[in-house]
């Protein structure tokens, strides 16, 4: 069975598809798949944070917990210890039914505290082999 109207008029009764405007085409996407307004403040930003499921496996880094802070703390303390913290400052800032802005930042900077952490712990490990392996080639 042919089809003789053009995709512009099929099903409109020979009248001219009218188009959205640009403003309605936005709206309608813009609601097509919102973000509950009732949902947890993790589950609209931890996707892209380094507590993500989706990110732990992406960098693998040794942890080596004979190498000690300046407070006696072992690598994988403080690491822990930043998690923590973070999971506590995020669940804290969920509780609240209308957080201020400032509770937005700390639990915002809270969130971003085990990434620095271990990329601190990281930088550390790397220039600490270094010196190890000067050390053993007798380049001291």
């Amino acid at each position: 069975m042919p089809y003789n109207n053009s995709p512009s008029k099929m099903g409109h009764d020979d009248s001219a598809m009218e188009m959205e405007s640009n403003k309605q085409e936005k709206y309608n996407l813009m609601h097509d798949n919102p973000v509950a307004s009732h949902a947890s403040w993790l589950s609209k930003h931890a996707q892209s944070s380094r507590m993500s499921p989706l990110r732990q496996n992406e960098e693998s880094m040794t942890i080596y917990n004979d190498r000690l802070n300046k407070k006696g703390q072992t690598q994988e303390e403080v690491i822990n210890k930043a998690d923590s913290d973070a999971r506590t400052a995020i669940e804290n800032y969920n509780k609240t039914k209308f957080p201020t802005e400032e509770q937005f930042n700390m639990a915002t900077a809270a969130s971003k505290r085990p990434g620095m952490v271990r990329d601190s712990i990281k930088d550390a490990n790397i220039k600490m082999n270094k010196l190890i392996s000067n050390i053993k080639q007798g380049n001291y």
